[in-house]
């Protein structure tokens, strides 16, 4: 009999695309995506499939991965956890490069006994695509498989002949010799929907079980899965294709619904994962925009900061925000407001960011705020003053850059300190707190 529970979606709230889910023991394990942010990939713990923690960033050590010059929205992607022999496992692709035909992603393995413990040195497997995936079979041979990505193709079109999106490859490994061995097959390319990547294989009654994404990481994400008696194929589609996805048409809440893996709990049941966006809006493009409950930076290119610096002689410290909100950088990128920077006093000031929907606003005081609560808008008795004017927090999100699938991270939080004299100079903080609404 199963187990009754309440399972409220999302599971991990926040920046935790591409889950990649597993059990060992009494214990289910989850690993998402970090991309260009260090240390990488994050792995949650749960027992109940409720309650979440987080135990374990694998991956940060310098000699495990250099991420020095990984585009935005590069780096790790699509991490595939899994338990076999004793140990973790942890397969992952650092991608270097995302324009062009090339794309430069590196597939490695970690191993760990422990998985809040030290990983181990990472081990180069292949080059030829991304979303890696490692498959214990039951006979104790392993399989590697990853999306294979095809630099002769010139754009995402829906024929795998025609895509960059190449199908997914099979190739045996040796995990004592830590190397692939055999000759890599295509054995699956996917439904009409196309762009299929992601895959993720498990066994069951003595059948293949091949889940994969499909349609990218948009509006069209969708998970499928298909069967097979031979690892190698070929592989069936299920009879509805797609077993997970979301029509912005039914208007759901969570949208963009892809890239997932199963797993059976101690009491057979059987859980999915995937990852999904909460949109501002559906029914207005321009709004169509998945963004995080407090954020400020996106990316290189897309942020939003207050900023404490050094004026000029006259001025000396002053307050400004400082903007961009490009897709891409090039000249013009950054906006400043106000016009006229706000002069501070020397001494400790406090910053704060609100988040409404789409809105942001900063707002400071100074750390006599008593003697600052008439000044400025937005100040009464608590002293807080409003700088920089409302801002466009749904600029934060996938959408608004070079598309829903060709970025990938969440938005952050932080406090950020940057040093143009070359003379390594610090900021103290000493307080950061966040709030939920």
């Amino acid at each position: 009999m199963g187990l009754v529970r309440t399972i409220r979606n999302p599971i991990l709230p926040g920046f935790d695309p591409d889950p990649s889910i597993c059990r060992v023991g009494g214990d289910h394990y989850i690993a998402t995506s970090t991309f260009e942010w260090y240390p990488d990939v994050q792995i949650h713990r749960s027992r109940n499939l409720v309650d979440w923690r987080l135990v374990a960033r694998p991956l940060r050590r310098a000699s495990q991965l250099d991420l020095r010059g990984d585009p935005d929205s590069g780096g790790v992607r699509a991490p595939c956890l899994s338990h076999a022999d004793g140990r973790f496992w942890l397969v992952c692709t650092d991608v270097k490069r995302l324009d062009g035909a090339f794309k430069d992603a590196h597939d490695f393995v970690v191993t760990a006994t422990d998985v809040a413990g030290d990983w181990s040195e990472p081990v180069h497997v292949k080059s030829s695509g991304f979303d890696p995936t490692l498959f214990h079979d039951d006979d104790g041979r392993k399989w590697f498989l990853n999306l294979l990505w095809n630099h002769r193709a010139s754009s995402l079109g829906q024929s795998p002949r025609h895509s960059p999106f190449g199908g997914i490859v099979l190739q045996e490994y040796d995990a004592s010799a830590e190397r692939l061995v055999g000759e890599p097959r295509i054995v699956f390319t996917g439904s009409e929907r196309g762009l299929a990547e992601g895959p993720h294989l498990f066994r069951r009654d003595g059948r293949y079980y091949l889940v994969v994404a499909e349609g990218g990481t948009g509006y069209e994400h969708a998970v499928m899965h298909a069967r097979s008696r031979r690892i190698d194929g070929p592989y069936e589609l299920h009879p509805d294709v797609h077993v997970i996805t979301a029509d912005p048409a039914n208007g759901g809440s969570l949208q963009r619904a892809g890239h997932g893996q199963v797993v059976e709990t101690p009491a057979g049941e059987w859980y999915h994962t995937h990852l999904s966006g909460r949109p501002l809006a559906l029914d207005d493009l321009a709004r169509r925009r998945c963004t995080l409950g407090l954020v400020a930076y996106y990316g290189r290119h897309r942020f939003h900061f207050l900023q404490l610096t050094r004026g000029d002689e006259e001025l000396g410290r002053v307050l400004r925000v400082m903007s961009s909100a490009r897709a891409t950088g090039r000249a013009g990128a950054l906006t400043w407001r106000p016009d006229t920077p706000v002069v501070v006093s020397d001494g400790p000031i406090a910053t704060r960011c609100d988040v409404d929907g789409d809105t942001l606003r900063f707002a400071w005081r100074s750390a006599d705020a008593e003697a600052e609560a008439d000044g400025g808008d937005g100040g009464g008795a608590s002293g807080w003053r409003s700088i920089g004017g409302m801002l466009d927090a749904s600029l934060l999100a996938d959408e608004a850059g070079r598309g829903e699938h060709a970025s990938f991270t969440g938005a952050f939080l932080g406090m950020l300190a940057f040093d143009l004299t070359g003379h390594g100079r610090h900021a103290d903080f000493l307080h950061f707190g966040y709030e939920p609404r």
